[in-house]
C-alpha cells in the first residue's frame, strides 16, 4: 500500500520491482498475501495520523484471519518516511508491526523481508530505492512521474523533509532520460517531472542547476506528448527554465510554484526564500513572460506570527494572482525544524477557520476561472474509466494528475491515454464538462 505524495508513489514502484526481482509475487488482496507492506508519509502530523489508521486496520485484519475469515498474512511491514521520522519510537507508535524499514535501509529491503518471513537469504546487492532502480508501474500507464532527485537543501524552517530524506541527491541526466524512455515505451504519453525542488536539480552533481537542460532533453524524446514541471521553488525558477517553454511545444505551459505565504517578513522568519519584490507583481511579470500559463501553488495558514493582518494580506495576494489551482494546509509544528519553537503560534481552531475562509476565496476564484473556459476548444487526455453517469475524466495541459481540476467528457468508447479535441460546455467551481468535436466543427 502506497501513502503520501507522487514521490512516494515512485518509491513504491521501485520497491515492487525490487521484490519481484528477488522472487516475490505480488498479491492483489491482503488476505492472499504472506506479507503486507505499507509505504508511509511522515511529512506532517495529518499524514502520520493517516498511516496510523491504515496500520491499525491492517493489524485488525491480520488478527481476524483476513476478509471473510479466509487466510491471514503473516507479517505486516511499515516502510518509508514515517519510520525514518519516528526512528526507535516506531514500535511504540505502531504496535502489531513485525518489520520496520526506514529510507536509509531500502538497500536491505529484500534481505530484511526474507529474514522476517524465515526464508533463505539470496546473495543480491540492494539498491537505494529512493534514488534508482527499475519500477513496476501502478495505476494507468499513460501518465508517469519522473523523480529527478531525492532530498532537499532548502532547509525551510517548517519542513521536515531534509530531516527525513537528507540533502539533495540529483540523478545523472543520462539516467533520468533513460528512465523516461522506458516509461514512454511502457505507454506513458505524459511525463510529470518531480523532486522536492525541481528548480535546483543538478546543483549538487554538476555545480549548477541543470533543470533547463533536462527539460530540453526530455522534450526531444519521441512519444513524450506532454512534459510537465512540478514542485519548483519560486526563487529557483530561472530565465533558462522559462526559455525552454517557448522552444518546445510539448512542454506544458504549467508551473507548480509553492509560495507557502505572501508575507515576506513571515517567510523570512521561517527561513523560506522568495523572489525579491512584491510577490503579486512577480507573478504578474511571470504571466507576461509566459502568456496563457496555468499556475498552481500551495500555501500554509497559521504559521508562527501570522496575525489577522498577515492572513488578510495572503487573501489579497490570492485575489490578485488568481492561481488556477491551489493547495492549502494548516501549519504543523514538526520536531527538529527551525520553526517548531517559534513564538506566536496560532490557535488550532483559529487556523482551521482561516483555512476555511481561504478555501472559500479559492473556490470563488476557481469558479470564475473555470467559467472562462466555456466555449473554448481544448486538447484533453482521457485519464481513467467513466463514472456512473457516463462522463469520462480528462485533463488539459492546464491540469496535473490527481491534484488539479478535471474535465468531464461526454461520449462513449474512449480509452485512458487517448487524446481528444473537445469544446467546453459548462463549468462548476473546480471542474468543467466538455464534448468531443468532430472534424470540421
Amino acid at each position: 500500500m502506497s501513502l503520501g505524495c507522487a514521490k512516494n508513489e515512485v518509491d513504491s514502484e521501485r520497491i515492487l520491482a525490487a521484490l519481484v526481482e528477488d522472487g516475490f509475487l505480488i498479491a492483489q488482496d491482503p488476505a492472499d498475501a504472506d506479507a503486507v507492506l505499507v509505504n508511509t508519509c511522515g511529512f506532517v502530523a495529518a499524514a502520520r495520523d493517516e498511516a496510523r489508521e491504515v496500520v491499525r486496520e491492517l493489524v485488525e485484519l491480520k488478527g481476524r484471519g483476513g476478509r471473510g475469515g479466509r487466510g491471514s498474512f503473516r507479517l505486516l511491514g511499515v516502510l518509508g518516511c514515517m519510520v525514518e521520522r519516528l526512528g526507535d519510537k516506531a514500535g511504540e507508535e505502531l504496535p502489531g508491526v513485525g518489520l520496520f524499514l526506514g529510507l536509509r535501509e531500502y538497500p536491505r529491503l529484500c534481505a530484511r523481508l526474507r529474514g522476517a518471513l524465515g526464508l533463505a537469504a539470496r546473495d543480491r546487492e540492494g539498491r537505494d530505492l529512493a534514488v534508482c532502480g527499475p519500477r513496476l508501474r501502478i495505476g494507468y500507464p499513460h501518465r508517469a512521474y519522473l523523480k529527478i532527485s531525492e532530498g532537499c537543501d532548502n532547509r525551510c524552517g517548517y519542513c521536515a523533509v531534509p530531516l527525513i530524506r537528507g540533502p539533495q541527491r540529483s540523478r545523472r541526466i543520462e539516467d533520468v532520460i533513460e528512465e523516461a524512455g522506458e516509461l514512454i515505451a511502457l505507454g506513458a504519453v505524459e511525463i510529470n517531472v518531480i523532486a522536492q525542488d525541481t528548480g535546483t536539480y543538478g546543483r549538487d552533481l554538476y555545480g549548477r542547476p541543470m533543470t533547463a537542460e533536462l527539460l530540453s532533453e526530455l522534450a526531444r524524446l519521441e512519444g513524450a506528448r506532454w512534459v510537465r514541471l512540478l514542485y519548483c521553488h519560486p526563487a529557483h525558477l530561472s530565465e533558462e527554465i522559462l526559455a525552454i517553454f517557448s522552444r518546445h511545444d510539448n512542454i506544458c505551459a504549467y508551473l507548480d510554484l509553492p509560495v507557502q505565504h505572501s508575507d515576506g517578513a513571515l517567510l523570512a522568519r521561517v527561513g523560506r526564500d522568495m523572489p525579491p519584490g512584491d510577490a503579486a507583481e512577480w507573478f504578474s511579470a511571470l504571466r507576461d513572460k509566459l502568456p496563457g500559463v496555468a499556475l498552481r501553488s500551495s500555501v500554509i495558514v497559521g504559521m508562527p506570527g501570522e496575525g489577522e493582518r498577515e492572513f488578510r494580506g495572503l487573501i489579497e495576494f490570492m485575489e490578485k494572482v488568481r492561481f488556477d489551482s491551489l493547495g492549502a494546509f494548516v501549519y504543523s509544528p514538526e520536531a527538529g525544524t527551525g520553526a517548531a519553537n517559534l513564538a506566536g503560534r496560532v490557535d488550532g481552531a483559529e487556523a482551521l477557520r482561516r483555512l476555511e475562509d481561504l478555501m472559500e476565496v479559492q473556490r470563488s476564484l476557481s469558479s470564475r476561472i473555470q467559467a472562462s473556459h466555456v466555449g473554448r476548444r481544448e486538447e484533453v487526455l482521457i485519464d481513467g474509466a467513466p463514472r456512473e453517469d457516463g462522463l469520462w475524466p480528462a485533463r488539459s495541459r492546464a491540469e496535473a494528475p490527481e491534484i488539479d481540476p478535471v474535465v468531464w467528457v461526454r461520449g462513449d468508447g474512449f480509452r485512458p491515454g487517448e487524446f481528444l479535441t473537445v469544446r467546453v460546455e459548462a463549468a462548476a467551481d473546480y471542474d468543467r464538462t466538455a464534448r468531443p468535436l468532430v472534424e470540421g466543427t
